[in-house]
């Protein structure tokens, strides 16, 4: 009876692991200010979407992007950074990178998060799959709420502008500090050489922001997604990419 019982509850909890779905909701808009050429918004989500990494279903644009780029190649880490290590092959430094990722050295894959897939659907809701989001992420002790300033200037290789950066310096002066920096790196299946990125490897460009800004704003990680999963690196380790 007892082994019957112990049975039902890990077949319920399986359940209910299998059905969790991300707490933050969708929304109707993706960015509700417009200013120097940079879309941008505030929000406020729970801290605790910061580690979920529970399905997120109600994702609609999310899955559809993800269902089309399936169909057209594999997306596990360590075949994106193998296809496209090639294009670096005149640049060591570049490939050295690819190699320290690819061996797990420096900076760590994973699962998409509860927060990263909303930012993603967010942004998809309006803009083209080609084009990056950006968003920062600050968190205080006292509070169980996350503050979540994004934006994007549709093109690759955003740069957050004055706009983006008041609000951030508002905040800190506030008390927030800056969690992480989360962006994504899109898929490029039209580029003429052959290379459809995707991969989460930060850029030289990122690294060099990402050192920047860990002296400045105190970033404590830096996060590159690409809506299958995401690569991770700590303040720490902003030196040895």
């Amino acid at each position: 009876m007892l082994k019957a019982f112990l049975g039902f509850m890990l077949i319920a909890s399986g359940i209910q692991t299998a059905q969790a779905a991300c707490e933050i909701p969708v929304r109707a808009k993706s960015y509700e200010k417009f200013q120097q050429g940079t879309y941008y918004d505030v929000l406020s989500v729970p801290k605790s979407s910061l580690a979920d990494l529970s399905t997120s279903s109600q994702f609609n644009y999310a899955a559809h992007f993800k269902r089309k780029v399936q169909e057209r190649t594999k997306t596990d880490f360590k075949y994106l950074l193998e296809r496209q290590k090639p294009f670096f092959k005149k640049f060591p430094k570049e490939t050295e990178r690819f190699n320290k990722a690819l061996a797990k050295k420096v900076g760590r894959p994973r699962q998409v998060s509860c927060l990263e897939n909303f930012l993603l659907d967010n942004h998809l809701r309006t803009f083209s799959s080609e084009t990056e989001f950006s968003a920062y992420v600050l968190t205080r002790f006292d509070s169980d709420q996350a503050t979540v300033v994004i934006y994007t200037q549709l093109k690759n290789g955003t740069v957050a502008d004055t706009p983006v950066m008041n609000l951030v310096e508002g905040y800190r002066k506030q008390g927030w500090n800056v969690e992480s920096h989360i962006h994504n790196h899109p898929f490029f299946f039209k580029n003429p050489y052959g290379d459809i990125a995707g991969t989460i490897l930060p850029s030289s460009a990122d690294l060099d922001t990402y050192k920047h800004q860990g002296a400045t704003l105190k970033i404590r990680s830096a996060i590159v997604t690409n809506g299958f999963e995401t690569f991770v690196l700590y303040r720490n380790e902003f030196d040895r990419l």
